[in-house]
């Protein structure tokens, strides 16, 4: 239940700022699996792309355990800014997160991610 929240909390923030992504005002309160470093969360995308949920939230679990990611409770979302758009793993989309929307990531993100090319 829990991962399909922050899932769904992703894909959510996706739709709300698919466009200009720097032009945000406010952040976006936003919750679920962040890490620290993209390595880790490509991990995270490649072991869903790999093995579905399962292996997702397996290699999830072990990140948080080493430190590499945390996970931010529904009840106690925080404030960031996307502010970088990046490679694409499967069906998702790597996006960096910041505290101020002119600085570099702090932490890293996924959302589902659609090619809509002809």
């Amino acid at each position: 239940m829990y991962r399909l929240l922050a899932v769904l909390s992703v894909i959510l923030m996706l739709a709300l700022f698919w466009g200009s992504v720097r032009a945000q005002e406010e952040p976006e309160l936003l919750f679920g699996l962040f890490c620290r470093d993209s390595d880790s969360m490509i991990s995270v995308m490649e072991a869903f792309r790999d093995g579905g949920y399962d292996k997702e939230d397996a290699v999830a679990n072990g990140l948080v355990a080493e430190g590499k990611c945390v996970r931010i409770p529904e009840l106690q979302p925080i404030g960031l800014y996307m502010v970088i758009e990046s490679v694409v793993v499967g069906k998702r989309r790597l996006y960096g997160l910041a505290r101020d929307p002119n600085s570099e990531p702090v932490f890293w993100g996924q959302g589902d991610y659609n090619d809509n090319s002809i």
